[in-house]
């Protein structure tokens, strides 16, 4: 499998706006009594601090303190948390579902310009592991600006440019300088990228592309959520 070169190199200013958005879009998730008394069991057997525990997790020591004292944190810190100490779910009559990470590489802003995470935005998307193997090419997951929607993206090696097959069709394509994202639409007997929402041209010139990917899928964010209760998510890293 190839791996591409792609690199979060974008520097952003963090914004009062968009952290607040950011803060809507996690929601938060209540913890039974199980993982939250089984963490304080291994926290004190092991005799471990705040401030270690956060090392570990990198779970904000705020949250990681609100958890130990049973109160909500949001599901992805709580998918943090289990991933490093598995042991603290538990899984009953349940059927167990494993899940994956995705790593995020940016965000769709309006035009279709793609940039680098905020210091709040979530860094990784969970998604189904049965699923997320039949695809052997990599992949990342982008946010989407005007929803809590993500899109994920699979690696399509040795292409830089785009014909009539990919028509309607979106990708995330790196240039030598920007990434931006978009559908591929005919213009001026040519295909290339246009914006998502009001379908005009993106100017970007093929021989500046150095990558492309493919869009997968376009997931509701909150999709384990909504899923059968039969089933227990279990975070995996093995691919």
């Amino acid at each position: 499998m190839k791996k591409s070169s792609l690199k979060k190199s974008f520097s952003s200013i963090l914004s009062k706006n968009k952290f607040i958005k950011g803060k809507k879009e996690m929601e938060a998730k209540i913890i039974p009594d199980f993982p939250r008394n089984k963490l304080n069991e291994i926290k004190n057997k092991k005799n471990l601090s705040i401030t270690k525990l956060h090392n570990l997790t990198k779970v904000n020591r705020g949250v990681i303190e609100r958890f130990l004292d049973g109160h909500k944190i949001n599901h992805i810190d709580y998918m943090k948390i289990a991933n490093t100490f598995p042991e603290i779910q538990e899984y009953s009559d349940k059927t167990i579902l494993e899940v994956s990470p995705i790593n995020f590489f940016g965000t769709v802003e309006q035009g279709g310009y793609v940039r680098g995470l905020f210091l709040n935005e979530t860094k990784q998307f969970f998604l189904d592991k049965p699923l997320k193997m039949i695809f052997t090419d990599e992949l990342v997951a982008l946010h989407d600006s005007f929803s809590a929607n993500k899109y994920v993206c699979i690696y399509r090696a040795n292409k830089t440019s785009f014909t009539r097959d990919d028509h309607n069709h979106m990708y995330l394509v790196k240039t030598k300088t920007d990434c931006w994202f978009g559908l591929i639409k005919e213009h001026n007997s040519h295909f290339c990228l246009h914006d998502r929402n009001n379908l005009k041209p993106i100017s970007l010139k093929e021989l500046e592309i150095i990558e492309v990917f493919e869009m997968l899928a376009f997931v509701n964010s909150r999709w384990s959520e909504l899923k059968d209760k039969k089933f227990t998510s279990i975070v995996s890293n093995e691919d």
